[in-house]
């Protein structure tokens, strides 16, 4: 029994190493309450923090230049300029660069998956709905 529990902590202690450790200078991106994604790299001069800003704000521009709902589906994931970035619509809301990928222990593609899956369960919820209640 002593074994299984020495065992069990180990792997556990062992998983916890391998989680990324947010970083003072990360730039988290929360919407409706939850945690969205975490931008890592400054890039193009831009720190994490003001990248999450321009997050913002083409998350802004998508949501105002549409008459109907967003929908996980109009959110991709196309290569631009040799990195994986996330897509609304046709607008560019993120990238995930190699840079945050190393900072984040994995790789930009991946990276922009686990963003993408993200903000598909988050941004949907954002949107105007049609109330059928009658309410």
């Amino acid at each position: 029994m002593k074994t299984r529990w020495t065992t069990l902590i180990s792997l556990v202690v062992a998983t916890a190493a391998l989680a990324p450790v947010a970083r003072a200078e990360d730039g988290d991106w929360d919407l409706i309450g939850r945690h969205v994604l975490r931008l890592s790299a400054t890039v193009g001069g831009k720190t994490p923090q003001q990248r999450t800003a321009k997050l913002d704000e083409r998350l802004n521009e998508v949501l105002s230049l549409s008459d109907t709902p967003l929908r996980p589906e109009d959110i991709v994931i196309k290569m631009m300029n040799g990195s994986p970035s996330v897509v609304a619509k046709g607008i560019l809301l993120v990238t995930a660069t190699a840079k945050d990928a190393e900072l984040q222990g994995t790789t930009a593609e991946k990276l922009s998956q686990m963003w993408l899956s993200s903000i598909r369960k988050t941004i949907p919820q954002m949107s105007p709905r049609v109330n059928l209640s009658g309410a």
